[in-house]
């Protein structure tokens, strides 16, 4: 018996992880990348990063940030 009810909690595994997957595409890495841009922008203000440093990094953390919602918004 003991078999059988562990058999049948390891089959709703994919539906989770798919789900944990999904909460990592939909809201950690764009709010990752929301704060790193936060960052970039307190150190410019802070004439730690030059403004022609920061325009490929900030560009690039939103692509990422934007590519993975979109991504996210396909795996269901």
């Amino acid at each position: 018996m003991a078999l059988v009810a562990t058999q049948a909690f390891a089959i709703d595994t994919s539906s989770s992880g798919l789900n944990s997957v999904q909460t990592w595409l939909m809201v950690w890495i764009p709010i990752g990348c929301a704060l790193i841009i936060i960052a970039l922008g307190v150190g410019l203000m802070a004439h730690m990063v030059k403004l022609h440093q920061l325009v490929y990094p900030t560009l690039g953390l939103i692509v990422i940030g934007s590519a993975s919602t979109l991504v996210g918004y396909f795996v269901t």
